[in-house]
């Protein structure tokens, strides 16, 4: 588990190291383009204007940080709605669904603890939910693999390799090809987020610098427009 939480602030890292050239970019367009009005005298109409766009966006900034760092609810919400991302934390949960129940059951734990520390290992409410289902059913008398096919959390080839693992005696075996299948998945996903999102940013940025300049130069003109009809 040490190695996964160090894989996640590696990437949280490398995201965030990749966003700030944009960002930065963006914080420079915000100062930089509304300085004509200082050309012209309006200093207070230049710091409303700045201020109005670096205040919100400190705000947003923050508050993703500080949601990241505590690991608000919420911004799981979010990230498994972005594709990629969305991707990174389900197989994720799995790799860490499988790792530590592996882990309890080379240490010698009861089945139905195994199930329910495993699935709370993850965090995820609806992972939770299944392995209470699961240690209910084990403290029933009956193995988990029968109702897997319920539990939504986990696809077919998750069933079918711990259904196979249980039946041969090598249960440890297939959790362990399920961990690193899946963490071959996550570090896909998690790569595909680390490439895309700060390039999708950058973009957003240029555009809205182009805006920007298209704006200031229609203005320029207009007033140039305007000068020559005085005349």
């Amino acid at each position: 588990m040490s190695d996964q939480h160090r894989s996640r602030q590696q990437a949280q890292r490398a995201v965030l190291g990749a966003s700030i050239y944009p960002i930065l970019v963006l914080h420079f367009a915000i100062v930089v383009l509304p300085a004509g009005q200082l050309v012209s005298g309006s200093v207070g109409d230049y710091l409303r204007e700045v201020f109005s766009l670096l205040v919100p966006l400190w705000f947003f900034l923050a508050l993703l940080v500080f949601a990241i760092k505590w690991r608000i609810r919420a911004i799981g919400v979010v990230g498994d709605l972005l594709p990629g991302i969305r991707g990174y934390r389900r197989y994720g949960a799995l790799r860490d669904v499988c790792s530590v129940l592996r882990a309890f059951l080379t240490a010698g734990c009861r089945l139905d603890e195994a199930w329910y520390g495993a699935c709370a290992a993850t965090g995820r409410q609806s992972f939770i939910k299944a392995g209470v289902r699961c240690a209910e059913t084990i403290q029933a008398g009956s193995p988990p693999s029968g109702i897997l096919d319920q539990l939504k959390v986990f696809p077919p080839e998750f069933c079918r390799i711990y259904r196979s693992g249980e039946q041969t005696g090598k249960l440890e075996d297939s959790l362990r090809l399920l961990e690193e299948d899946y963490g071959r998945k996550a570090a896909t996903s998690l790569a595909a987020a680390s490439f895309w999102y700060p390039k999708i940013l950058f973009l957003a940025v240029a555009v809205y610098l182009a805006v920007k300049v298209v704006g200031f130069y229609a203005g320029y003109f207009d007033m140039i427009d305007s000068l020559a009809d005085e005349a």
